[in-house]
């Protein structure tokens, strides 16, 4: 509903803040409540491990960065090309980005080579809107290539973070946490876009997206990307010193973790 009301009233009035911020708050107080209790529909504290909450937040900025960079790139965009057909087709690096990670992923799911694969589209989501803010937002080759990184990016750290994070759990527990974890995700990644670009449209006083604005935008989002990288990196090397690999069999005969994930900072803590 706030994003819907957001284009007619704009992101500070009430008819959009007030079903943001009441939303939020349940969604927070479904989480604090599961978490809390003792018998829970999603058993979040007993699942909670360094390599779920690395899978979620990585797969969460993936996703965010996927898309909200082409809803800010559309609005920019838009204005250049003669059709919604012609602004659609001009995203299809991304769709090649994202599919040669999905082959990439498909060839090392079974072996240690699965993290590096997610490290360098830690690497891509950062890249990409990084290129995009140093010109590459009009232009066609440019453009191109850093359409291409974040789809590699998204294809790199979506799918892989989200296996990440349920097979570190057991079987048992996946449904309830999955079904919790995928609706904060998309409230997450579905309300960044419409934000920023609403938000980029008051500083800069102009009922449509232009450059400036979009830079301002992109450079938000760069800086909530590089925070979930760090904090990714954090609670990977706090966890473990060697790559794992993930052991499918245990995890679908047995219900068992396919991955030996220790606590959260575990190693911190001696």
């Amino acid at each position: 509903t706030a994003i819907g009301l957001m284009p007619i009233y704009g992101l500070l009035s009430v008819p959009v803040l007030a079903p943001i911020v009441i939303g939020l708050g349940f969604l927070a107080a479904l989480i604090v409540a599961q978490y809390r209790s003792d018998e829970p529909l999603a058993p979040i504290r007993e699942a909670l491990n360094s390599f779920m909450v690395m899978g979620l937040v990585i797969s969460t900025i993936g996703g965010g960065v996927f898309i909200t960079s082409v809803s800010i790139l559309s609005e920019v965009r838009r204005p250049l090309t003669d059709s919604a057909l012609a602004l659609g087709l001009s995203f299809w690096p991304q769709l090649l980005g994202v599919t040669i990670a999905a082959a990439l992923f498909g060839l090392v799911i079974r072996t240690r080579a699965l993290f590096p694969l997610i490290l360098s589209g830690l690497a891509a989501i950062l890249a990409g809107p990084g290129m995009l803010l140093a010109g590459a937002m009009t232009g066609d080759i440019w453009f191109s290539v850093a359409l291409f990184v974040i789809g590699f990016g998204a294809g790199a750290t979506v799918s892989p973070g989200l296996l990440v994070a349920a097979v570190s759990m057991p079987v048992s527990l996946l449904a309830g946490v999955i079904a919790i974890i995928e609706l904060a995700r998309a409230v997450g990644n579905f309300m960044a876009a419409p934000i920023l670009i609403d938000a980029s449209r008051i500083v800069y006083a102009s009922a449509s997206l232009q450059e400036p604005g979009a830079a301002l935008a992109l450079s938000i989002l760069l800086a909530i990307t590089g925070a979930g990288v760090l904090l990714s990196l954090v609670l990977f090397f706090t966890a473990r010193n060697s790559l794992p690999k993930a052991e499918f069999e245990p995890w679908i005969s047995d219900g068992k973790p396919a991955f030996d994930s220790p606590p959260l900072f575990a190693r911190l803590r001696g």
